[in-house]
């Protein structure tokens, strides 16, 4: 007998957000409209975050940005439909106690705008589940996202790796998805995932650069058996707005403004 364990779950919802058409069209009038204040490149290039400052703005931890601040009826709708889809993958696939729902802590473009080009695999903290929508993608020409073994601890510690007849749930080291556009993905965030090179050519034309929204979820109250805590998004009345830019305000003092970006009023698009 073999008993399967240990299993991590990658969730699919195969099928388009009913207004995906109308979100993409929205989604590139914002993108084009906001650069450079909300856009920043990471790796080497070609790889563009929008409404997602990068980690290395160390000398401002508390700078804030989301796509979901920007108070239009679409991305109010969007981001109802993916709570709906990870609340029924929290409670009935992770099948943990989930009783007051969830909500997205931060939303943010990732758009591939080169050939060639990369994200390298990483986690993504302070949350329980990821997910990302394939907004602009065609499995063609554009990478699919691809998962680690957590099992596999290449890179961090010694390992002996043995070619295998076939891949297996046993002994892949990683897993490649086969995904299309308007496929959701969520997957629990201690998972490392990341793409490998897009074959794209001139993706500025036509809009055929690979364009996906990626997001985190928490519960709004986490369960334990002996007791439970409530988690909340930043008090829009405890966001400090100074010049455009966005600081909690119990922290404010201890830091300086981000030398780029400017994370957005809520309600406010741009002129």
């Amino acid at each position: 007998m073999i008993v399967e364990m240990f299993s991590v779950p990658l969730g699919i919802v195969d099928g388009y957000f009913t207004k995906h058409n109308e979100l993409k069209k929205f989604m590139y009038d914002v993108v084009d409209r906001y650069q450079p204040d909300h856009r920043w490149e990471f790796g080497g290039g070609g790889i563009e975050n929008y409404f997602n400052p990068p980690g290395y703005l160390d000398d401002d931890p508390t700078l804030y940005d989301s796509l979901f601040l920007i108070d239009e009826p679409i991305l109010k709708e969007f981001n109802a439909w993916c709570v709906e889809q990870i609340d029924f993958f929290v409670s009935n696939t992770l099948e943990y106690l989930n009783p007051k729902g969830g909500m997205i802590l931060d939303c943010w473009g990732n758009r591939c705008t080169e050939e060639g080009a990369y994200v390298v695999p990483h986690i993504h903290t302070n949350c329980i589940v990821s997910a990302t929508y394939n907004l602009n993608f065609d499995p063609a020409q554009h990478a699919c996202l691809e998962f680690i073994n957590p099992l596999n601890q290449g890179g961090t510690a010694p390992m002996i790796e043995m070619a295998s007849v076939e891949n297996n749930q046993f002994n892949a080291l990683n897993l490649t998805t086969r995904a299309k556009e308007g496929d959701f993905l969520m997957w629990p965030s201690y998972l490392k995932h990341g793409y490998g090179a897009s074959q794209i050519h001139e993706p500025y034309k036509n809009n055929i650069d690979r364009f996906t929204l990626a997001m985190n979820y928490m519960p709004k109250q986490v369960t334990s058996s002996r007791y439970a805590f409530k988690v909340s998004p930043p008090d829009p009345d405890a966001i400090r707005w100074e010049e455009g830019a966005a600081y909690l305000e119990d922290d404010y003092e201890r830091h300086k403004k981000a030398s780029t970006g400017h994370p957005i009023r809520p309600g406010e698009l741009p002129r």
